[in-house]
């Protein structure tokens, strides 16, 4: 390998102009990089799922199941009847009702309620906006229709009367860039209008939720956090110029980062892989990974006394070749690591460890074929920036790292067995936090709480039940069967057991709408339920049909009536799960006569099913790449013991940020999903390099204490200023607002630093007490 490196190096002015080419044409395929910050459930999940594919039949068969494509819409205003409100709502829905990408508007203009005098009943919107303005008298009695009404009451206007809904659902199949501009559309439409609005005194506020809102929202964020790449770039710079105050000690990492990340970028364009709301993460993982490879190689370099005889060329060479074996199975662990990701059946998390490996990957090979002719390309002998500071400031600071070092070697070579012992019970107390961790993939739970988007679904939850839907589908294979008396009455019977489950706060079926109709045909407040007449049903259902609003009916059931939908509105704070166990025990003990098919989905359900999904998906890359790269460790090291301890050191620190999330709140979602599989790959980096030192050593010393003093005094600079490095590339993520970004960055960060410490404290203490010429270890390190 040394005659390649000097071949490298005598190559270097046609190698480094050539991989600057690599790097203007990687650079270029990024300009064709698509964006895709999408929280949609279709982009989270694979098209065959069948808890999807559940979801989507549900919204096949009708016409609203509060999918993707529904925007709603809450206006607080002081009085929600008052006919300067009403005015101003019904110029937005006419607005909104004439762009031709939207499907329906519900609210007071759009939604039918059902009235009429014995013997006839009339199907109408609760407000004519040709009506306006209304007298007092009409605002009462709208006031009480609304009340009366269960598909409307706190869902069109709320309780106190100081908000009212309006619900736009968006026509099937548009493609992002409609619906986008869409919603554009209607908020820009609001906003003209609001101006008006307010000019005359009347206070009015704005609240969106829905699928689209949170997704143009964390694509907002994202676009708007440009700045924490080229702050992290910085934060490098300065701790590289720190490190080894030369500019050949800053250039050649940053050059190797720069091509790595455009490299790893490019590669995602040209395969067709757009950016999704995880990717921002691969800046700081392979500028970090690669800056931390190159450190290695830069660092030999900066050690004098390292192949000291040798000429310029053949020192270089020589630099690389000791650097070369220890950085290539580093760098196959850490790529290890992300390719387990790759296990999960998410498309994001997919694509996410596919192309981290491969940049992962890159950037080895770059830092092999250009940090020599890079190196070699500087002055022959190794020159430092003087700065008087700094320079006042070295003799302390060499003196407080040898000590540093020498308190190491004696701590683990005298008490090695207390250190085990104390990270044993560390482990203990850990792997109990880590049965407090919870999961969370809502996509709200992306944002941080002082948010926009959270603020406004918080007063939606707050005024009209929230947005959390369970849709449950009865089917029977008999058409008709739900315009007969007896099955409606069934599902009377137990949508009244539905509403005592705890966490369900409210029910909509077509239940609630035969029962107006019966109460409107006969002209009785009494007459609130179904009929028990098959033929009294059909003539209400036929009434409805001849009206101007069957889009309103087949809400509920589908056009022959073999299926029927209840709408189930849960707390936020309940668990799905739960909910949908309780459904399906009512279900069995529901006595529906024939053969009833359920089916129980919605988007509650479906995001509670992502977090089942990524669960899965953490254990599956978890075990993947723990099993590989213990067998690496074990095959490299060509020791069972020795194997054994870097594996025990490396899952420490994995139990460490496990333990640290439930401590703490934070919830398993598409970001933290990936830290312990990403984790592991990096922390093994520093163990392989004071293994392999260890080695070495052990075979010109006769004792543990002398051999693990050499190591530290080769080996703590590199391991602690690589893992500041990483750390500092892993933080710069917690300044992202966008949740799942900040807690992989906070969580990566801690199991970085801990892995340091397991390695200069936990490693040591274990090869002493398990690993080479164990049975000579203790009594050397006390004589010392």
């Amino acid at each position: 390998m040394k005659k390649l490196f000097v071949i490298l190096i005598k190559l270097r002015f046609i190698i480094i102009p050539l991989f600057c080419l690599l790097f203007i044409f990687f650079g270029y395929q990024m300009s064709f990089l698509k964006q895709q910050a999408s929280a949609k459930i279709d982009s989270v999940l694979p098209k065959d799922d069948p808890v999807l594919i559940q979801f989507e039949r549900a919204e096949d068969i009708f016409t609203d199941c509060d999918g993707g494509d529904t925007i709603y819409i809450a206006f607080e205003t002081k009085d929600a009847y008052s006919n300067e409100f009403l005015s101003f709502l019904y110029s937005i829905v006419s607005g909104i009702t004439e762009l031709k990408n939207v499907s329906k508007t519900i609210d007071m203009f759009s939604a039918s309620t059902v009235t009429g005098a014995k013997g006839e009943i009339r199907i109408d919107p609760f407000i004519d906006g040709d009506d306006l303005p209304l007298t007092n008298d009409e605002v009462r009695l709208i006031k009480k229709r609304i009340f009366d009404d269960p598909l409307a009451n706190e869902r069109l206007v709320s309780r106190n009367g100081n908000a009212a809904m309006t619900i736009v659902n968006l026509q099937p199949d548009l493609d992002d860039v409609q619906k986008e501009k869409t919603l554009n559309t209607i908020k820009n439409l609001i906003f003209k209008n609001s101006l008006e609005y307010k000019k005359s005194s009347h206070p009015l506020q704005v609240h969106y939720a829905g699928d689209l809102i949170i997704q143009q929202e964390i694509a907002h964020v994202q676009s708007s956090e440009g700045y924490i790449f080229p702050l992290m770039i910085s934060v490098l710079v300065i701790i590289l110029f720190i490190l080894f105050r030369s500019v050949a000690g800053v250039i050649i990492p940053c050059a190797i980062m720069m091509i790595s990340v455009t490299t790893t970028l490019g590669l995602k364009s040209l395969f067709g892989s757009p950016m999704t709301t995880i990717d921002p993460m691969i800046y700081a993982l392979i500028t970090t990974i690669s800056v931390a490879d190159s450190i290695h190689f830069v660092s030999a370099y900066y050690t004098p006394e390292l192949y000291s005889g040798l000429d310029k060329r053949e020192r270089i060479a020589a630099i690389m070749e000791h650097s070369l074996y220890p950085c290539f199975l580093t760098s196959i662990t850490t790529a290890t690591g992300f390719a387990a990701i790759a296990c999960s059946s998410i498309n994001q998390l997919k694509s996410f460890g596919l192309f981290a490996a491969a940049g992962v990957a890159a950037a080895f090979i770059y830092t092999v074929i250009l940090v020599g002719p890079l190196i070699s390309v500087f002055s022959g002998t190794p020159k430092k920036v003087e700065i008087r500071f700094l320079n006042n400031l070295q003799d302390k600071y060499d003196y407080a790292i040898k000590q540093v070092t020498l308190f190491l070697s004696r701590t683990v070579t005298n008490s090695a067995k207390k250190i085990t012992a104390v990270f044993a019970l560390f482990t203990i107390i850990l792997l109990i936090s880590s049965m407090l961790i919870r999961t969370g993939t809502d996509p709200y739970s992306f944002l941080k709480d002082t948010n926009r988007v959270n603020r406004w679904l918080k007063f939606v939850e707050a005024n009209f039940g929230g947005i959390d839907t369970i849709d449950i589908i009865l089917e029977s294979d008999r058409t008709d069967y739900f315009k007969q008396s007896t099955p409606l009455i069934q599902t009377d019977r137990f949508i009244m057991s539905l509403a005592k489950i705890k966490g369900i706060k409210r029910t909509d079926s077509i239940v609630s709408l035969v029962k107006q109709m019966n109460r409107a045909l006969l002209a009785d407040p009494e007459d609130y339920r179904v009929p028990h007449s098959d033929s009294h049903v059909a003539q209400l259902m036929l009434l409805f049909e001849m009206s101007d609003d069957t889009e309103t009916l087949y809400t509920w059931v589908n056009s022959d009536y073999s299926a029927a939908r209840i709408r189930v509105v849960i707390d936020p704070q309940t668990e799905p799960a739960i909910i949908k166990s309780d459904i399906i025990k009512l279900i069995d003990s529901s006595g529906f006569e024939g053969s009833i098919k359920s089916t129980i989905t919605g988007p509650a359900l479906l995001w509670d099913h992502v977090d089942s999904v990524f669960i899965r998906g953490q254990l599956l890359s978890l075990l993947v790449s723990l099993v590989v790269i213990s067998f690496i460790l074990l095959l490299i090291f060509k020791s069972v013991r020795l194997g054994l301890c870097a594996i025990a050191v490396n899952i420490f620190p994995i139990i460490c940020g496990l333990g640290f999330m439930g401590v703490f709140g934070i919830a398993l979602s598409m970001g933290t999903v990936m830290i312990t599989p990403i984790a592991i790959g990096i922390a093994v980096d520093d163990t392989i390099h004071f293994i392999f030192r260890y080695k070495k050593e052990i075979q010109n010393e006769s004792a543990f204490y002398p051999a693990v003093s050499n190591v530290f005094d080769m080996l703590f600079r590199p391991i602690a200023f690589t893992s500041l490095i990483l750390t500092a590339g892993f933080l710069s993520n917690t300044l992202s607002a966008f949740k799942p970004n900040s807690w992989f960055g906070l969580v990566s960060s801690i199991v970085i630093i801990i892995a340091m410490l397991t390695d200069l404290l936990l490693l040591p203490s274990l090869i002493n007490l398990f690993g080479v010429n164990a049975s000579n270890n203790a009594t050397m390190g006390k004589k010392a």
